[in-house]
């Protein structure tokens, strides 16, 4: 199963887990799962939020879209990125 980014929001700290953290394997901060979302994932729902409520107050039907694709076609190429791209970081230390 793949692994989920997180970050400290005390130390900044970046780690990678396949469950839901409520403490940080290295500093030990506690928080819920919000609490370790990284800048990127954060960036990713205020975007998200932005359009939804872009979609709510619209007069309009109509598709209100957050191109995915655009992140895709982005991956491991020298162009501008989405606000939200990240490239997962690989780690050496690998906790049960």
């Amino acid at each position: 199963m793949g692994k989920f980014g997180h970050q400290c929001s005390q130390c900044r700290g970046y780690w990678r887990c396949n469950g839901s953290p409520s403490v940080y394997p290295y500093c030990a901060a506690h928080g819920e799962r919000h609490d370790f979302l990284s800048d990127a994932q954060r960036r990713y729902v205020q975007q998200y939020c932005e359009v939804l409520s872009e979609a709510l107050n619209s007069a309009e039907d109509g598709d209100h879209i957050i191109d995915m694709d655009a992140v895709a076609d982005a991956a491991g190429k020298d162009i501008e990125k989405p606000p939200f791209y990240y490239a997962e970081e690989s780690q050496q230390n690998k906790f049960t």
